[in-house]
């Protein structure tokens, strides 16, 4: 649960960063934030692609959303549409679980 709920918070952190206004923009703040470098092309265009089909998982299964971002004790962003915050949390897993992040090499 600890593992989730910091990825919840941190998909919060990227929806809600003030320097980015679209998917692009946060995939690169997003990744540059955890990892200390700048995305390549292709890693951006390979999370533009992950970002969408978890965006359509969501929006198809509004409780599947809803389940996502109840993980943990600190409190949902009511403020962030719960399908499009779960998408996000998908991404920042994937950004907390790239062997660079956890191994910092």
């Amino acid at each position: 649960p600890q593992f989730a709920e910091a990825a919840r918070v941190f998909a919060s952190s990227i929806l809600q960063e003030q320097s980015t206004h679209d998917d692009r923009s946060r995939i690169e703040w997003a990744f540059e934030s955890i990892s200390s470098r700048p995305p390549t092309d292709s890693e951006i265009d390979l999370i533009v692609r992950l970002l969408a089909a978890e965006r359509a998982r969501f929006q198809r299964s509004p409780r599947n959303a809803e389940r996502v971002i109840a993980v943990g004790e600190h409190p949902a962003t009511n403020d962030l549409d719960p399908a499009e915050q779960a998408a996000w949390t998908q991404i920042a897993t994937l950004l907390l679980n790239l062997s660079e992040v956890l191994t910092r090499q």
